[in-house]
């Protein structure tokens, strides 16, 4: 990094009214990196066809931590960098429960991963891309680092699991790891 953007990105730090803080702000802004998650079931996003993430849902801790379903809140961006899903297929798990390490099965691994807005498909992509794609011993490495999107503030967006076959017992989570733009 050239020293002028460093010493630009470390004034970043600093707000107009001259106070330090840990996160960016930049033009009034505060920048951060953020994972954004949402886990359920196999069987409710059949049930859901297709869809992960709906409406009404609120913020659980374990659940999820999208605030207000499919829609970010007023002056909020998103900008995703990465994307990974997570499996347990351990008999009786919940997402709280999970421990994350399995392979995904055949339904999941056969299907794609989308995410659209409502000016249309901003990501897609096969579950095999952004699952174990690393086949590492860990979850850690396990995001695909994808050509960046921006999930817009109060405009409706989709995060979707199209099954190539029915879900059933297993818990899943999808993360996205993201840069967040906040008035």
């Amino acid at each position: 990094m050239k020293i002028e953007l460093a010493l630009a990105y470390m004034n970043s730090f600093i707000g107009s009214n001259g106070k330090e803080t840990g996160i960016p702000n930049l033009e009034g802004q505060t920048v951060k990196t953020v994972t954004r998650y949402v886990s359920g079931i196999g069987s409710q996003v059949t049930a859901r066809n297709g869809v992960i993430l709906e409406a009404g849902t609120k913020k659980e801790f374990g659940i999820t931590n999208f605030e207000n379903g499919n829609v970010l809140g007023a002056n909020e961006y998103l900008m995703v960098t990465g994307i990974r899903l997570l499996i347990d297929k351990k008999a009786d798990v919940t997402p709280k429960t999970a421990v994350w390490g399995d392979v995904a099965p055949a339904p999941w691994l056969n299907g794609e991963i989308v995410i659209s807005d409502e000016d249309g498909r901003l990501f897609e992509s096969s579950i095999t891309d952004v699952h174990n794609f690393k086949a590492s011993a860990s979850n850690d490495d396990d995001f695909r680092t994808i050509t960046p999107i921006l999930i817009r503030a109060e405009k409706r967006f989709e995060l979707q699991a199209l099954l190539a076959g029915a879900g059933a017992g297993e818990a899943f989570k999808l993360e996205l790891r993201c840069i967040q733009f906040k008035r």
